[in-house]
């Protein structure tokens, strides 16, 4: 069973449509967190749509809600329990996903064993000075030519077997929207390899935000957010030394 789990804001219901639109046909479920919604939107309610969970009900909680479903204190309607092969898929509302995603991203987790798996992600650099400032990012839209191992997965584009896999929100994820930090440092705790996957330019195509204001991630203090993610990061310690590929033209990391 493949199920993808999305962190969505009001103000970007037309991306994550769009976003949902193109992973349906490649997986078995989709649950939504709609932070700020009034409503449930229209095209949500499809068969494959397992939940679509209003915070008005469950509570705001940002980025990292693209995990509660995986939460097993939290998400207390989830299958009893999720099966240790299942298959999760965490994605962002403002990504379109191509028709072979699912199936490269299970290929990857097949090729290593133990491991999780993402698209967009980020080697550590030393001296670590800071987040943004000491890392290298594989962004997903720059192609990659082989599997490459990286200490902090994008959370918009990874993939796990459940089993792998037993996160928490309360004791996992220090700090609000510091969900791709978390994920790696959470991986990094349980010995997991983190793989970034090959692909070709372009695979994973962005789609533009609504406007100023409209991610959620806009909705944090960068600054501070950096200091926490930085602080977390080193507490975290030591990381292994990960060689980058060659750079290739600077995107805009995320």
């Amino acid at each position: 069973m493949i199920v993808a789990t999305c962190a969505s804001l009001a103000s970007r219901e037309p991306l994550l449509r769009r976003a949902v639109e193109s992973l349906l046909a490649q997986v078995d479920a989709v649950i939504c967190y709609l932070n700020g919604y009034l409503k449930v939107p229209a095209f949500l309610h499809h068969p494959k749509v397992l939940y679509a969970v209003l915070s008005a009900e469950a509570g705001w909680r940002g980025a990292e809600a693209k995990f509660w479903p995986w939460d097993g204190d939290l998400f207390r309607a989830a299958p009893a329990p999720w099966a240790p092969d299942t298959i999760g898929l965490t994605f962002d509302d403002d990504l379109l996903f191509p028709a072979d995603y699912a199936r490269r991203m299970v290929a990857a987790l097949d090729a290593h064993p133990g491991s999780v798996a993402c698209a967009h992600g980020s080697i550590l650099t030393e001296p670590l000075v800071g987040w943004r400032a000491s890392r290298r990012c594989l962004h997903f839209a720059q192609g990659l030519a082989a599997d490459t191992r990286v200490h902090v997965p994008g959370t918009g584009t990874l993939a796990f077997r459940v089993g792998d896999w037993p996160i928490s929100l309360r004791r996992d994820v220090a700090w609000s929207h510091c969900d791709d930090i978390a994920a790696g440092i959470f991986a990094h705790r349980r010995g997991l390899e983190v793989w970034s996957v090959a692909r070709p330019g372009r695979w994973i195509q962005p789609q533009r935000p609504a406007g100023p204001g409209s991610s959620i991630a806009s909705q944090r203090i960068v600054a501070r957010v950096d200091e926490m993610e930085t602080r977390l990061l080193r507490e975290a310690g030591p990381w292994p030394v990960l060689e980058a590929p060659p750079p290739q033209r600077r995107a805009a990391c995320r």
